[in-house]
């Protein structure tokens, strides 16, 4: 695919001192459900997600002071929300027949979106201006990041890898995304921003993945891969790193933060088979 002309910067986060996160888990499950992840949360408290049947179909799910509302796309086997900001606009694909959507919460209705000549589009963050990022994939399979402003498509392909995508989008305009250099399965994360891309690292979480920005882009998130049979999550802001770690989990996969700093996720019980929801929220949390 055509590249343009990118002014590259690399970065490194300073060294930041780790710390345990406080504050309160609630857990989500869905009866019936076999897996529920949460992906995405705004200011108000509501939660966007899917849950899993016993079948593996995908079901799509707004949550909102203890009660779950469908997201179903009419005629589709499976819906999957992904992002969504504090309008109430929720973001996510669908499978048989394969879409992108956006989805009104307030009206209940869905748009559907395409990348040009894409073969397919997965829209995973959308931002309080309703700004889009998510990535594309072509013919070949190989897949590139994009933003969608309502009227205009824009190609994010960091020019030092392959296969990117943009994972979350920043109030700012700011992307955060991720790319792979050839012969290497480990995802490279990136931020970009008016033209420019930066290398993200976190120095004390080298093997940091799944990252995602907060609204006002000011704070990072994601899981630490601490070892084969222990990740946990967690936020980086101001130079400290705040773990998250669902109690008597061994995985914690944050997925989403909002203005009030609330995080959604999901997490695998202790017996390591059921992966159910989660919301964390931090001490003095105001929505």
């Amino acid at each position: 695919m055509k590249r343009g002309q990118y002014l590259v910067a690399f970065f490194l986060l300073a060294i930041c001192s780790l710390v345990q996160a406080q504050g309160t888990y609630t857990q989500l499950s869905f009866a019936g459900a076999t897996a529920l992840n949460a992906t995405g949360v705004n200011k108000s408290g509501q939660v966007c997600g899917n849950y899993v049947d016993a079948g593996g179909t995908y079901y799509g799910f707004l949550y909102s002071a203890g009660f779950f509302t469908p997201i179903a796309y009419p005629g589709a086997q499976w819906t999957v929300p992904f992002g969504m900001n504090d309008a109430g606009q929720v973001v996510g694909y669908t499978l048989n027949p394969t879409l992108a959507f956006i989805y009104d919460s307030s009206t209940q209705t869905f748009t559907t979106i395409a990348y040009p000549g894409a073969a397919f589009t997965y829209p995973f963050s959308i931002n309080n201006s309703g700004v889009v990022a998510g990535a594309f994939t072509d013919a070949q399979g190989a897949s590139d990041g994009f933003t969608f402003d309502g009227t205009n498509y824009t190609e994010i392909n960091p020019p030092t890898g392959t296969n990117s995508s943009a994972l979350s989008i920043a109030d700012t305009g700011e992307v955060l995304g991720a790319y792979y250099v050839s012969g290497s399965s480990t995802a490279n994360y990136f931020s970009y921003k008016n033209g420019v891309y930066k290398k993200v690292t976190i120095s004390s979480a080298p093997h940091a993945t799944g990252l995602f920005l907060n609204p006002t882009g000011t704070t990072i998130g994601g899981q630490n891969v601490l070892s084969r049979t222990l990740t946990t999550g967690f936020v980086y802001k101001n130079g400290t790193l705040h773990t998250l770690r669902f109690p008597g989990s061994n995985r914690t996969a944050p997925a989403a933060i909002s203005s009030a700093g609330e995080v959604v996720g999901n997490f695998t019980d202790e017996s390591g088979q059921f992966v159910y929801g989660f919301i964390w929220t931090p001490p003095g949390a105001q929505r």
